[in-house]
């Protein structure tokens, strides 16, 4: 079978000659340019002849897109360095406009697909990371996942248009991904994530994504 009729055998539930794998890790060296993400995500795939790719996006890109500004590491095993937060309080977050998803941190995340895409061909299915809106509201605070929850409570309209205006840009996106040769997307979330949104539920914000 081909990487591709393997993967999508499997996600049909029908028989395949193996199961299909991959993995994913940060190098937070090389995840600061299209070429870098792509390079080292080609090497692994020439290394690990995986299955399907998953490319490790930096962390950080999505609230890059509303002026999140960080210091490279050099070590590929030690995150980044936050410099600057785009947002301090309510009104910071009351504030927030919709990014372009086609620039800056994001325009470059989509060139670093369409550079995987054109090394691997058409047979590799590539996943696509996508943050959650609340995983990057904790990004765009310097106070991260406590203070969004504060703020959450305690000014939930400033807080659900930040949200909002998260989701309307990362649903662009999501379509610019497909549009650059993602065959899927992968919804992060994570532990401090659900956390969040259990509070979500409790405080009355909402978010279409």
């Amino acid at each position: 079978m081909t990487k591709r009729e393997r993967v999508m055998a499997a996600l049909r539930g029908e028989p395949v000659d193996r199961v299909p794998i991959t993995f994913w890790l940060h190098n937070f060296v090389t995840e600061n340019s299209a070429e870098g993400l792509a390079g080292e995500t080609l090497r692994l795939a020439k290394t690990f002849d995986w299955d399907f790719l998953k490319p490790q996006s930096r962390a950080q890109c999505f609230a890059e897109a509303w002026g999140l500004e960080y210091t490279a590491s050099r070590d590929r095993a030690v995150p980044f360095t936050v410099t600057r937060v785009p947002a301090a309080g309510a009104s910071d977050l009351a504030s927030l406009e919709p990014a372009d998803p086609r620039a800056g941190a994001l325009g470059e995340q989509l060139e670093a697909l369409r550079l995987i895409r054109a090394a691997v061909g058409t047979d590799t299915p590539i996943i696509w990371t996508v943050f959650s809106p609340l995983m990057v509201a904790a990004y765009l605070m310097k106070g991260g996942r406590e203070q969004a929850l504060s703020l959450m409570r305690s000014e939930p309209a400033a807080f659900e248009h930040a949200l909002e205006t998260v989701a309307v840009t990362l649903r662009a996106f999501a379509h610019a991904c497909l549009d650059a040769g993602a065959d899927g997307l992968f919804y992060a979330t994570n532990v401090a994530t659900r956390s969040l949104m259990s509070a979500a539920v409790v405080s009355g914000v909402s978010v279409t994504v």
